[in-house]
């Protein structure tokens, strides 16, 4: 059973979904559809049904964005294009529609067309169809199913010259029409088996940290060096009092923070957007179009092979500020403002963006988001949903709030640091971030820096309160994670903590990970990359995984970059466990390699809302050696700013009332009067 007002192009491809289930009851199957771009489809048996309850027999997701195929032979002449369907034909007929020339690759809803133009230009096509003898029954959604002038031109040539197309040298029959490239291979058992036993590759990176670091160089020298990333907050974010009292607890905790420099900067035109769009657009989705972009380059996709592929999107994200923003500014008013703050249609975007038709899913687990994304997107590949995935972790502080709140509940430092593993742990500072990274199959990959190995994502349950850990549920993790990997604890070189840096917090994670260390001889390096750069909630787990790929790539230990004297409860649970806590950059800590396979090691990430997660990546086996081909140069963007605020200078100190109307007074923290 298949929703009858699906549109003709999305029908056809949930039918061909539905054709993998052979049973011989019947089966009945449920669409939905979202705005953001991710459609889904599931089947089920009704021998299923009566056995126990409901089952998914079947299920396919994918994300109908634009293609920007290129045609083979795109200068010789076809049937569709003698016949006034080829591209040139196309676009001259769009430019009297929409009073412009338009590109071939551009949606035709960008471009200017409205519905009403689009049904008008469907009804020019179908006169010309017929003129020219063609027994054609355009559909009514032509304009939606093929929504570029290279789709067209593409359906076109399918529709008349299939029979001149299927002779060609080099065009195959998967390459002429644009839903074949999206529907995948058929999903038999023992290829589904093989696949779920392959290995999986990280990929190309990319990040954007704390004051600057926006490079795996620059990241890796902040981790060798133990670099502070943390900050006081700067004047284009929000006004800080001159000197908080001290007895203000809550202004001294919001007083610090990790802060992406450039956040207002975008390069729109590198991605199609307008001006407009882009200045109503929450900045985090300017940093995963860029960031995520990024990531796939350095893997070695570009956009050629992006457009049209099934390559999935996981990004984690939950910082909601820029609704707020919108709220108080006139751009909230833009027709773009709905999309714009929209935490589905970031992920949806950076799919439309590239033209990739694979699962995109968004995730909002607080801050284990990005990390469960990465296990949404590596299960993902094991299933043969998309044969790439891009996994992302976002998170920006436009607005003081949420750090208020937060400072109040007492959450925050009130020294503005992380002090993870240290005595002086006292809550933690808010940062900033966005860590990007690819997965592929290490068979298809062109460069592998690492291996996936397994995941694993629980829940607290009813712990103390509903935002306190759960140390048995942590040690239950872990074991579920190395059971998932095949792994044994003697295999890992090194774990990065969740580690903010709070009192009670780093005990417990440390006690749970120390019930597991009981039968190592070598100590377990142990390390948090929040130490450096504070905590990117959402975005956290991205940067822990970053800083596990840099550590077991060059087979080094990164020092706690805030540990001066060893918290008691860490040390009293760590007592008689194989672990070190490296405070200099030393080597990695030797591992016991089993069957061929090289060191792992394992990042946690634990959400404040309970959802936990741990996962284990290993260098070494299919990972040494796998690249082929050298990762392509990095990509530059010539951006601009859409600043959200007014830029203040940073002496600034309001208006002067005496002077003339205009005139802002300065004043420095420096004592004595300013020279001319």
């Amino acid at each position: 059973a298949i929703n009858p007002n699906v549109s003709d192009g999305i029908g056809r491809q949930v039918a061909l979904a539905v054709q993998p289930v052979h049973h011989a009851a019947r089966v009945a199957g449920v669409s939905s559809f979202g705005y953001s771009g991710t459609i889904a489809h599931a089947a089920l048996s009704s021998d299923a049904l009566a056995e126990r309850g409901v089952a998914v027999a079947s299920s396919w997701r994918s994300q109908p964005s634009f293609l920007r195929r290129r045609v083979r032979h795109r200068h010789e002449p076809s049937t569709a294009s003698a016949s006034g369907f080829g591209i040139d034909a196309l676009l001259e007929l769009l430019q009297t529609s929409v009073g412009e020339e338009t590109d071939a690759d551009v949606p035709l809803m960008d471009a200017g067309l409205d519905s009403l133009g689009a049904v008008e230009l469907g009804n020019q096509l179908q006169e010309r169809a017929s003129a020219a003898g063609h027994a054609l029954v355009l559909p009514s959604t032509l304009i939606f199913d093929h929504p570029t002038a290279r789709q067209l031109a593409l359906f076109f040539e399918s529709q008349i010259g299939d029979a001149e197309a299927a002779g060609r040298p080099g065009v195959d029959a998967l390459s002429r029409t644009a839903p074949s490239r999206m529907i995948g291979l058929p999903r038999e058992p023992a290829r589904l088996a093989a696949l779920a036993a392959a290995p999986i590759a990280a990929c190309g990176l990319s990040a954007a940290l704390p004051s600057g670091c926006a490079s795996t160089g620059a990241f890796r020298l902040t981790l060798q060096c133990a670099v502070d990333l943390i900050s006081e907050v700067p004047p284009e974010r929000w006004a800080l009092s001159p000197q908080p009292r001290p007895d203000d607890a809550v202004g001294l905790r919001v007083r610090h923070g990790g802060f992406v420099r450039d956040a207002d900067c975008f390069d729109n035109a590198a991605f199609g957007v307008s001006p407009a769009e882009a200045a109503a657009m929450d900045p985090q989705q300017r940093l995963l179009l860029e960031h995520g972009y990024e990531a796939l380059h350095a893997s070695g996709q570009g956009r050629e092979a992006l457009a049209g592929s099934l390559t999935g999107v996981f990004v984690g994200i939950a910082a909601a500020d820029w609704a707020e923003v919108l709220r108080g500014s006139p751009v909230g008013r833009s027709v773009y403002a709905a999309t714009g703050s929209s935490h589905s249609i970031a992920s949806g975007r950076l799919s439309f963006a590239l033209g990739l038709h694979g699962p995109c899913v968004s995730y909002d687990t607080a801050c284990s988001a990005a990390l469960v994304a990465a296990h949404g997107a590596a299960g993902a590949l094991q299933r043969d949903e998309c044969p790439s995935a891009l996994v992302a972790g976002v998170s920006l502080m436009l607005l003081p709030g949420v750090s208020v709140t937060f400072a109040t509940a007492g959450m925050l430092s009130a020294r503005g640091r992380c002090h993870t593993f240290d005595a002086r742990a006292d809550g933690y500072a808010r940062a900033e971030a966005c860590a990007t990274f690819s997965l592929q199959r290490v068979a298809g990959a062109a460069a592998v820096l690492a291996t996936w190995s397994g995941s694993c994502v629980r829940q607290d349950g009813r712990s103390a309160s509903l935002t306190a850990p759960n140390g048995q549920a942590q040690q239950a993790l872990l074991q579920s994670a190395l059971a998932s990997a095949s792994l044994q604890i003697e295999q890992l070189a090194c774990v990065e903590a969740h580690g903010t840096g709070t009192a009670l917090g780093d005990p417990i994670e440390t006690r749970s990970l120390a019930q597991l260390l009981s039968s190592r001889c070598e100590a377990l390096a142990l390390g948090s990359v929040k130490a450096n750069s504070g905590h990117a909630e959402p975005a956290a787990g991205g940067a822990g995984l970053l800083r596990l790929v840099v550590s077991l790539v060059g087979d080094s230990a990164a020092p706690n970059g805030q540990l001066r004297a060893l918290n008691p409860h860490v040390r009293s649970s760590l007592e008689g466990a194989s672990c070190a806590l490296p405070t200099q950059l030393a080597a990695a800590s030797v591992c016991a390699p089993v069957d061929g396979r090289g060191c792992a090691g394992g990042v946690s990430s634990f959400g404040y809302s309970g959802t936990i997660v741990h996962a284990l990546l290993q260098v070494g086996g299919e990972a040494r050696g796998a690249a082929s081909t050298p990762p392509p140069p990095p990509r530059y963007y010539s951006r601009r700013s859409y600043g959200w605020l007014d830029k203040v200078h940073p002496l600034a100190d309001g208006v002067d009332a005496a002077a003339p109307s205009g005139l802002v007074r300065f004043s420095s923290s420096a004592g004595g009067a300013l020279r001319s």
